[in-house]
This record gives structure tokens, C-alpha cells and sequence, in this order.
């Protein structure tokens, strides 16, 4: 997670704009989960990542915002 939040300061801080990171279930389908296993998988994920940068303090709707769910 270091990696991922050091991305998302980064990004952040040189490029606003940009979103930083894509959070996509479509790979756990794929190995053979159920559709709401999919979802669950994929809210998980961005939980965690929120987390991670709230830990690293950086501002949690400065990192939602920058997340795109697929």
C-alpha cells in the first residue's frame, strides 16, 4: 500500500486533475465470482485504499475524488 499512497500524494500534489487510480472488480468475475461478490470485492478495495491514505494523512475526499470505479 506504501507504493499506492505515495501515488496518490504525488498525484495530487503535481498533477490534480488526474485520477490517480482505477478500481475495477471485472478481474475477480472473471476468476469466477458471483456478480455481488464482484461488487464487494471492489468496495473493499477502495475502502482499503481510503484507509491507507487517511493512515499516510492524506485527506480522505482528496483520495475519494480521485478514484474511478470500473
Amino acid at each position: 500500500m506504501r507504493v499506492v499512497t505515495d501515488i496518490f500524494s504525488w498525484c495530487r500534489r503535481e498533477i490534480p486533475n488526474w485520477n490517480a487510480i482505477s478500481i475495477s472488480g471485472y478481474h475477480i468475475r472473471e476468476a469466477g465470482s458471483t456478480e455481488v461478490q464482484e461488487v464487494a470485492f471492489t468496495v473493499a478495495n477502495a475502502i482499503a485504499y481510503v484507509e491507507a491514505a487517511v493512515t499516510t494523512g492524506l485527506q480522505w475526499m482528496n483520495c475519494a475524488t480521485d478514484f474511478v470505479l470500473l
